[in-house]
């Protein structure tokens, strides 16, 4: 045995083996992280490491039998022992494994710091904003629908800038009550500026403070302090969008209608409509209840409200959803005129189209009539997340993928930290059999809510498709403890 393993150290089989495996691992390396932009089939990494495990053999065997010399490789047997180079030749494969072992780190190293930790917020340009929502001041808590609500219209309003990215609610309001530093909240967002700032309401009186900051030098680039009636409020929201427009130097687009104003100016009904659609958010039976009461009132003392309108028919579709009432014809009826009174009121809001589309899917079951309202509310604001998530969810079954796939990456680029959105963008993917890619989306999801246990079980279900058996099993076991008890 002593004999045989001098002999293997001799003929550098050793060293022969060690190179051989360093290789095959960078290339693999290499071939995993190139999969995607250069469309090599799913899997290519782990057939290669397969092949290599097969080759492994036949290269210790060819290493047994020939050595390298200047004239070339020659039968080891036909060397003279005076002649053989054997141990320069060991130095040699030496400073070849350091090699190829190094470019295995970096590549190795490529994947964990690029792509194992995504950053949502990535890509940031010089013409981006995110609205943080604004501090209740006062302290009520009976007023923090009003300033989430005005957060919200601050959002809306900068929308109206075509030349301007802006950050949507979901991603902006992960940041509420937040400590992070502006530096850190900006590049989570992928933005150039933030506009943050206080509201505090006094009966009839509001007092609103905002400042536009840049957070990669800290520059104050304009602030203002609003002291108003509660009836100027809609001025005022004008006058701040107008006012970031100027700073940040793009064109403000004052032609658009703002639909969340009361055509009669009803602040009652104003208020209602705000309420309502924060209780909706809440996604319980309870909330959308309650919901339902505050803008049936809404448009009780405003008729003509089309905002309110909408509000009401997604509010009675998803409590008939939550319900399982989808059938009952008093929400069915209640649900289509609302709809129906918003698209009347308003042709032009995208919102009036979200409202019959999504009455039309889900209580009445025509999908033509859903489609075309999706994808009338796409034409009417091409650059706006929900209407492309509506559309990219409408397209799925129809096996539109790459279309839905698109939409779905531009909506996601305008709110980064959406997770329901993220998690239909992995549906997206795996129904177009573009499993690197779902992986990939689904580890972003796991980024930002590494406890989701629907994105914990399409890991699972990716790690499988990947030979990885053990990570697998071990990402079910996650989502089974990830998932809320009863």
């Amino acid at each position: 045995m002593e004999k045989l393993l001098a002999e293997l150290r001799r003929r550098n089989i050793w060293r022969a083996g060690l190179l051989y495996i360093g290789a095959a691992w960078a290339l693999a390396q290499g071939v995993s992280e190139l999969t995607p932009a250069m469309g090599l089939p799913d899997g290519s990494a782990r057939w290669l490491i397969v092949a290599a495990a097969i080759g492994l053999p036949f290269w210790l065997l060819f290493a047994w039998f020939y050595e390298l010399t200047p004239e070339g490789f020659r039968r080891e047997r036909d060397v003279p022992a005076e002649e053989s180079i054997t141990r320069q030749t060991g130095r040699r494969l030496d400073y070849m494994i350091i090699a190829v072992l190094s470019v295995a780190v970096v590549l190795l190293l490529t994947d964990r710091l690029v792509s194992g930790d995504p950053d949502p917020g990535a890509g940031a340009d010089a013409r981006s904003i995110a609205v943080l929502p604004l501090v209740n001041a006062g302290g009520d808590p009976a007023d923090e629908y009003f300033s989430d609500g005005l957060s919200e219209e601050l959002i809306s309003g900068l929308t109206r800038i075509s030349d301007l990215r802006v950050i949507g609610r979901s991603s902006a309001f992960e940041f509420k009550g937040s400590s992070e530093p502006h530096a850190v909240i900006a590049a989570k967002l992928g933005v150039a500026h933030l506009l943050e700032g206080t509201m505090r309401r006094d009966g009839e009186r509001v007092r609103i403070m905002l400042e536009l900051i840049r957070p990669g030098d800290g520059t104050s680039l304009w602030s203002q302090t609003y002291s108003r009636e509660m009836r100027d409020i809609f001025a005022v929201q004008s006058d701040i969008a107008r006012s970031v427009a100027a700073a940040l130097k793009v064109q403000f687009g004052d032609g658009a209608t703002d639909y969340t104003r009361p055509p009669g100016g009803n602040l009652a009904a104003y208020e209602a409509a705000l309420q309502g659609r924060a209780l909706a958010r809440e996604s319980t039976a309870e909330g959308y209840e309650k919901a339902v009461g505050l803008l049936r009132r809404a448009v009780q003392l405003e008729p003509d409200y089309a905002f309110a309108h909408a509000l009401l028919a997604n509010a009675l579709v998803n409590l008939a959803r939550v319900r399982g009432r989808l059938n009952d014809p008093a929400l069915q009826g209640e649900a289509e005129a609302a709809a129906r009174a918003a698209v009347r009121l308003a042709p032009d809001y995208p919102a009036s189209h979200l409202a019959w589309g999504y009455y039309r899917q889900m209580m009445a079951g025509d999908m033509e009539a859903a489609g075309s309202a999706f994808q009338r509310a796409r034409e009417l604001a091409p650059t706006d997340g929900t209407t492309a998530m509506f559309l990219a969810a409408y397209l799925r079954p129809l096996g539109r993928h790459d279309e839905a796939i698109a939409l779905a990456q531009d909506a996601i680029s305008r709110d980064p930290l959406r997770v329901d959105w993220r998690l239909l963008q992995v549906y997206l993917l795996h129904d177009a059999d573009r499993f690197a890619e779902a992986y990939d989306a689904t580890r972003r999801v796991l980024a930002i809510n590494p406890d989701n246990p629907v994105a914990l079980n399409f890991l699972a279900l990716e790690l499988r498709h990947q030979g990885r058996y053990a990570e697998s099993v071990a990402a079910i076991g996650r989502a089974i403890a990830a998932e809320p008890a009863g």
